[in-house]
């Protein structure tokens, strides 16, 4: 069985408009929505969607990432 340092964990992030690319504290993960980012270290992360003709609700969103679990984000989007 795989085993990852504590420290690490998963997030799984949703948008309710289909499609949208994943950023990551600023920084653009290559993964697309659905999706799963892989080992990211517990503790508090801003995650952003960007779609064309697209706008996020409500955000920035931060995100607790929980010691060795795994988030789940669902993340309101409107036509702008």
């Amino acid at each position: 069985r795989f085993s990852r340092p504590a420290h690490l964990s998963d997030a799984h992030v949703s948008p309710t408009a289909g499609y949208a690319e994943i950023l990551l504290d600023g920084q653009e993960t290559g993964q697309g929505t659905p999706g799963e980012l892989r080992n990211v270290a517990a503790g508090p992360h801003e995650v952003t969607l960007r779609r064309d003709g697209y706008r996020m609700l409500g955000g920035p969103y931060i995100v607790r990432v929980p010691a060795n679990d795994r988030a789940r984000i669902n993340i309101p989007m409107t036509p702008r």
